[in-house]
């Protein structure tokens, strides 16, 4: 689900995510959301170095090029995005 505050958009990570499923969400760090056009759902995310996913504890790996179009085609638009706490910042 898409967000806004006063920073900038937002999403939410879905729970498929998780370490149960598709155990892509490893806490705070930066890479790639891939978002649905048409249900404006998160579909899917990488981090920057899937290599050198970060600790849960850490808030420091934050790249200062969020919100950044990385790919787009008719059905989907990926973007570089910071993650924190279950969110895929874009800013």
């Amino acid at each position: 689900m898409k967000h806004e505050n006063n920073n900038g958009v937002y999403y939410d990570l879905p729970d498929r995510f998780s370490h149960e499923h598709e155990d892509k969400y490893h806490g705070c760090g930066n890479g790639s959301i891939t978002i649905d056009k048409a249900s404006g759902a998160v579909i899917d995310m990488a981090y920057l170095d899937e290599d050198d996913k970060p600790m849960p504890e850490q808030n420091i790996m934050m790249h200062p090029k969020a919100g950044e179009i990385l790919d787009e085609n008719d059905f989907t638009i990926t973007y570089r995005a910071n993650f924190s706490c279950w969110q895929a910042c874009l800013f």
